[in-house]
């Protein structure tokens, strides 16, 4: 009687260059297990992160594997080259590939990674360690600061409710 969904793949719409040589990483193993009937017969879909690569691979995916959902579970803002411009990157950057991008390309959802980080990106095991969190809390005062991914994910809160269906669009120019 449990409902729980199993996702066939979960890692980046590309490979990252930090992935070769790692077991799994393949992103051609996401269309590999849904090409295997016996394995499919398992999977609700597959899933992917937005470290490497571009959103139009899910629809790859979904063209091929129409009956099969695609979820959207993991992306986390960067420190940009320059710290001034972090917030306004990660704004424009996640609402045109997170927002708009995935759910044009049949994401489900979009989840942000991660929740909360100290202001030294931390804590982690290892991994990003110029990843920013959607809120900041220093610990000396415990103090939160909002940072660009909180406001990405507010607005499309604020007019995408539980149930809203995507109505497909097409891009003229630069408007997303």
């Amino acid at each position: 009687g449990i409902d729980t969904k199993i996702l066939g793949y979960d890692h980046n719409w590309s490979l990252h260059p930090n992935d070769v040589g790692l077991p799994g990483a393949n992103p051609g193993y996401a269309k590999a297990l849904l090409d295997d009937p016996e394995a499919k017969r398992w999977l609700a879909g597959t899933a992917f992160h937005c470290y490497s690569g571009d959103p139009s691979a899910q629809s790859d995916l979904k063209a091929a594997h129409p009956d099969r959902d695609i979820y959207f579970t993991e992306c986390s803002g960067i420190e940009s080259g320059d710290p001034a411009t972090t917030f306004p990157d990660t704004l424009h950057w996640h609402s045109r590939f997170l927002t708009i991008g995935a759910t044009r390309n049949w994401a489900r959802n979009v989840i942000t990674w991660n929740l909360a980080l100290d202001p030294r990106n931390g804590p982690h095991n290892g991994g990003c360690d110029t990843c920013t969190g959607v809120v900041t809390i220093d610990p000396a005062t415990g103090r939160a600061t909002r940072e660009a991914d909180y406001y990405v994910l507010s607005h499309v809160t604020k007019f995408v409710k539980p149930g809203a269906v995507r109505i497909a669009s097409t891009v003229e120019g630069n408007i997303w």
